[in-house]
């Protein structure tokens, strides 16, 4: 009986290893639970960084392409579409609701001649599904013919969504003297025809996770934030205009001189205005000569109104008045004997 008694296990013995087998699985168990829920949560932050990225970057490509005309003088404020709108409605960080010009726009034919203008606005609105939010961007090639400050609806067949998941999304913006503001209208008269220096987005997804994820307060969010440029400063096309009028004056003025006293002179076109340069090929050229004026009427009448004037208004005069301030794109409808 002692022999066989200790060839085996006693009922204490087997107890005690089953309790430590136990002790070792619940350890384990605990620990890979741990592993799991960290692993959930980096592949989650890593995807939310990454969602947040591609929202920035779009909206960063279209503010840095930012284009503004300055309203001249003469024309109606309501006759002007050239605009740079942004409201704060829903949002801790800023305007949540911003309209602009952009020069963003892709032609889908690589065979038509079209603008790259178009008309931006970007919207945050709370989901019908849940308690985030959605940033949806609505865009038209086309200016309209007149002023225009309203945002388009969700549901606008040009709107799409960019974004849902959102806990907050907004704009601040720098001015050129280093003040900050949540909204800006360049329509307004204080701010006629201005634009911000910079541009702060911000962006915070919203963690099913957290109870109230949208009563957090600003403090208690995750942003992901981004400072950008707008290179391009307002353009003021009718002060450009006469500039290069006053200068073609004057050297016209100038080569009468010279002509008067034999050192030069000037030729006439049609319309009995003096102009002329002997060693510029295009110097007897009128600005009806050396455009393409069927094929870029459409299209410069659409998006560039108050340069489309100016052309018709001005068939008769020398196109060296006109071909310096030429948009990038009118250029391809410039004939080739002019350029």
């Amino acid at each position: 009986m002692t022999a066989l008694r200790r060839g085996g296990f006693t009922l204490l013995e087997m107890m005690g290893v089953i309790v430590a087998i136990g002790l070792v699985l619940a350890i384990a168990t605990d620990y890979y639970i741990d592993l799991s829920r960290a692993s959930n949560r980096a592949s989650r932050n890593t995807s939310e960084i990454r969602r947040a990225t591609a929202i920035l970057d779009h909206v960063a490509h279209d503010l840095e392409n930012t284009m503004l005309i300055v309203k001249a003088p003469e024309v109606d404020p309501l006759d002007h579409p050239w605009l740079f709108v942004a409201e704060a409605r829903n949002s801790d960080e800023g305007s949540d609701h911003v309209k602009f010009v952009t020069r963003s726009f892709q032609s889908r034919r690589s065979d038509a001649h079209e603008s790259d203008l178009a008309i931006v606005a970007y919207s945050l609105e709370l989901s019908e599904e849940d308690d985030a939010f959605e940033l949806f961007r609505w865009s038209s090639p086309q200016l309209p013919e007149s002023l225009d400050r309203t945002f388009p609806e969700p549901d606008d067949e040009s709107s799409f969504l960019l974004a849902d998941g959102i806990a907050d999304f907004g704009l601040r913006f720098i001015a050129e003297d280093g003040g900050e503001s949540d909204e800006w209208d360049s329509t307004l008269l204080a701010d006629s025809g201005t634009l911000p220096d910079w541009v702060e987005i911000s962006v915070a997804m919203y963690d099913p996770d957290i109870e109230d994820p949208l009563g957090l307060d600003a403090e208690e969010r995750t942003y992901y934030r981004r400072r950008v440029r707008i290179p391009v400063r307002p353009i003021e096309l009718a002060a450009m205009i006469a500039g290069e009028e006053a200068a073609r004056a004057g050297a016209n003025g100038d080569d009468e001189t010279d002509g008067e006293n034999g050192e030069g002179g000037s030729s006439q076109n049609g319309s009995g205005v003096e102009f002329g340069d002997e060693g510029d090929p295009t110097a007897n050229f009128t600005v009806g000569d050396c455009l393409d004026l069927a094929g870029m009427t459409a299209m410069i009448q659409q998006s560039m109104p108050s340069f489309s004037g100016y052309v018709k208004s001005n068939l008769n005069q020398p196109w060296s008045s006109v071909k310096a301030i030429l948009p990038p794109d009118v250029r391809p409808f410039v004939l080739p004997k002019c350029r």
